[in-house]
């Protein structure tokens, strides 16, 4: 079942059900070193079944499976998963004709695997469906093996025995695969991170140590932010798999393994500590901790919580440009960080409503995931239109500053920004309430023509008031 029906792991899905609370975490330990079976039952009790109707079935697999159960065949869901997970699962997929599955007493894999199907079969010819080493077995005694998504070095090593191999679903090829994982870690979401260089920018310091100043923070900062990503994807899978978009993800998809996600999270995070400590000051490396801490935080419990979530998603944008001004010694000016926070605030009001107005036909439905519900979509609405507004009036203010008319020689010009910028929000909150906006507003910038002729048009003011 595992990796073959479905294309994640359930013993897996339940870890990450368990790791979800902290405190669950010594007993899961102490249940590594009392066998395999125990921690499974240890999963089991502690994070419940899992619910079948959105685990990531693998279509190749259940088309064979229903093709032979049309052909007459008595079909057997055979699986290590312990009774209570794949009894779901054969209920819920209503193609099986009984289940074997591992119990209180034996952990049904490789041999003992083999051994229960031999029983079963009372000597009768069966074909079996694997994709492990542990199932070569199983096809020893089949003297077929049917293969789906197989283990690396499988099929060379179950023809060198002599067994017929029918694969009824190839892996992932390698160059497919790196195109996951560029897709998990969401190197498109780099594109935020490109505030970073905005401080510089503004105070007019552009030279070869402040680009790779900038650079190597802007590397820091994607790389934990992707971590963080892979994280939150892990602790969402199952509201990802009910979102009409975000089942697509790698992880909730099953293209992406949990455990690969284990791994390249830790990897992700030193590269970043790596470069921080090596290139930047001590000052930016406690940024990025801070960085981390907030956005594991706002993974693990704020974005669940109304408003608070919205208000540490603006935070975090913010941090950007403060990273950015760290990394390179620049005094960052309040008025930037101010106008900043607020923008980015509209902004996150956009994804949250985005999200809320998905649902707006259904009467108070709590957004899975979210502190919401489907009535709060007017609330949100009035105070994002409400944080852009703020924005244009901060900009407004810091037109009048000593700051503008130090930095630039013809700083009237910069009042043509207010209309270009009111314009550019307006527009984005006029998309998002007709419902054509992206769940996130980023994504929807960086394919929006609009957005880009904008944002040249700011660039070109920025430029005319500094010549």
């Amino acid at each position: 079942m595992d990796g073959t029906l479905i294309h994640s792991d359930t013993l897996w899905e339940q870890i990450i059900k368990v790791i979800r609370n902290p405190f669950l975490l010594p007993g899961l330990i102490f249940s590594v070193f009392q066998g395999k079976l125990a921690f499974k039952q240890y999963c089991l009790t502690h994070a419940g079944s899992l619910d079948p109707s959105i685990l990531p079935y693998n279509q190749d697999v259940l088309k064979s499976i229903k093709q032979a159960k049309a052909n007459g065949s008595t079909i057997i869901l055979c699986t290590a998963a312990l009774y209570d997970i794949a009894h779901n699962v054969s209920s819920y997929l209503n193609c099986f004709d009984d289940v074997l599955s591992s119990s209180d007493t034996i952990n049904l894999s490789s041999f003992s695997k083999r051994d229960a199907i031999l029983q079963y079969a009372n000597s009768e010819q069966f074909d079996y469906i694997g994709n492990s080493h542990t199932d070569i077995p199983v096809w020893n005694l089949s003297g077929r093996a049917i293969i789906a998504k197989p283990e690396h070095g499988l099929v060379s090593k179950v023809e060198k025995s002599g067994i017929t191999v029918h694969i009824v679903s190839k892996n992932t090829s390698f160059s497919n695969y790196v195109s996951i994982i560029i897709k998990q870690i969401r190197v498109y979401q780099w594109i935020k991170n490109t505030l970073i260089f905005i401080p510089c920018l503004l105070a007019h310091i552009i030279n070869y140590d402040v680009i790779i100043q900038s650079l190597c923070a802007f590397l820091c900062i994607s790389l934990s932010a992707s971590a963080v990503y892979m994280y939150n994807d892990l602790m969402d899978l199952d509201a990802d798999r009910q979102h009409h978009r975000k089942k697509n993800r790698p992880l909730a998809s099953g293209a992406f393994s949990i455990p690969h996600a284990f791994l390249f999270i830790p990897i992700l995070i030193l590269l970043a500590y790596l470069i921080s400590f090596t290139s930047l000051t001590i000052e930016f490396t406690v940024l990025l901790t801070v960085y981390v801490l907030l956005t594991t935080l706002y993974s693990i419990s704020f974005k669940k919580i109304a408003i608070v979530d919205v208000i540490l998603l603006a935070a975090l944008y913010t941090l950007r440009l403060i990273a950015g001004g760290i990394a390179n010694n620049v005094v960052l000016s309040p008025w930037l960080l101010g106008f900043g926070m607020f923008v980015f605030l509209s902004l996150a009001f956009v994804k949250r409503y985005t999200e809320v107005l998905i649902h707006a036909d259904e009467q108070n439905k709590q957004i899975a995931g979210r502190g919401y519900t489907s009535s709060d979509g007017s609330i949100l609405l009035n105070a994002g239109i409400s944080s852009a507004m703020i924005s244009i009036l901060v900009l407004a203010l810091y037109m009048n500053s000593t700051e503008v008319k130090i930095l630039y020689h013809n700083p009237l010009i910069l009042w043509i920004l207010c209309p270009i910028f009111m314009i550019w929000l307006l527009r984005i909150w006029l998309i998002a309430h007709r419902g054509n906006m992206h769940d996130d507003p980023i994504i929807f910038m960086a394919k929006d023509s609009f957005s880009y002729i904008m944002f040249s048009l700011i660039l070109a003011v920025v430029l005319l008031a500094a010549l």
